[in-house]
């Protein structure tokens, strides 16, 4: 199977990875270097990276609405997997096995763009990864093959993001193979269920604390460890990285009642056991408190 890999993030080098090392992986898509830091110096995604150190073919363009530069290459599937453009029907079309998109959700649930923050955000129990033939529509195509994880208590965007990615690559061979073999079935998404994961607004990292407090916890850890969700002490931004919910308290909404750093929350309170202020590393609350006199009832939100 000759594969073209279309991908960015972190999240798609495991895909990328056994893709090279189980097929005839060809040539590389990813999203444009961007500028980054105080320097401005150019910055290569991810996979772009990984791409180079493999030695695969990379291309970088910034649109693939007039995109003709896939028309020659000779390839029997594209696999996409957390890309960032969308594809247009030359792409969908274009190779002999179609498009297979790796998708961190259960579909239909949380189609789009964030789906494993918002299923944390949103308190699920469960997630999972989609392999799906690609259509025109938003994460809409028909199901080859689905798995599920546990969302636990203690799982934060990091800890689900990298089972997920682990669990998408060796689905991802299977599913190639079962393409091969002829065993491919596909089968249409449920019409009821649909969700949709719109990407992560920069206003959403200011924690918030005008609900229950299990909401905001799960809040909390949608966004851990980044971009992280933060509050404002004194002029100080500190970002919140891990913290526990306590419903049988209360104190008022979005300040601090004690001396341990816990905010009171529309129902329930809220406290910190992991954060990070500006330009430190994170650390445990006991170090943050040593070195902060807090003054109680102070708004934070």
């Amino acid at each position: 199977m000759r594969v073209l890999f279309m991908g960015s993030p972190e999240f798609s080098i495991p895909i990328l990875d056994a893709l090279y090392k189980n097929f005839h992986l060809i040539e590389v898509y990813t999203q444009p270097p961007k500028q980054s830091g105080r320097g401005k110096k150019m910055s290569l995604t991810p996979v772009h990276d990984r791409a180079i150190s493999l030695g695969i073919p990379v291309k970088t363009p910034s649109s693939l609405k007039n995109y003709r530069g896939i028309e020659g290459s000779d390839i029997d599937m594209i696999v996409v997997a957390a890309y960032g453009l969308i594809l247009p029907e030359l792409f969908l079309n274009y190779p002999r096995a179609g498009c297979i998109n790796v998708h961190a959700s259960l579909l239909p649930r949380w189609r789009g763009a964030a789906p494993i923050q918002r299923a944390i955000m949103n308190g699920d129990k469960e997630t999972g990864i989609s392999i799906m033939k690609m259509d025109d529509g938003l994460d809409t195509g028909k199901i080859a093959s689905q798995e599920k994880i546990i969302i636990t208590n203690d799982s934060d965007f990091k800890t689900i993001h990298d089972e997920l990615s682990s669990l998408g690559a060796d689905m991802i061979v299977d599913a190639i193979n079962s393409v091969k073999e002829g065993r491919f079935n596909l089968k249409d998404q449920p019409e009821e269920g649909v969700t949709y994961a719109n990407k992560i607004a920069k206003s959403e990292e200011r924690i918030s604390f005008n609900s229950t407090a299990i909401n905001v916890r799960n809040h909390i850890r949608g966004l851990s460890p980044y971009p992280c969700g933060f509050i404002e002490y004194r002029g100080e931004r500190i970002k919140i990285i891990k913290a526990q919910a306590n419903m049988s308290r209360h104190g008022r909404v979005g300040h601090i009642i004690d001396q341990d750093l816990s905010i009171g929350c529309k129902l329930g309170v809220i406290q910190p056991t992991q954060v990070q202020r500006m330009g430190r590393k994170s650390m445990d609350i006991e170090s943050f408190l040593r070195g902060t006199n807090l003054k109680i009832g102070t708004r934070v939100d």
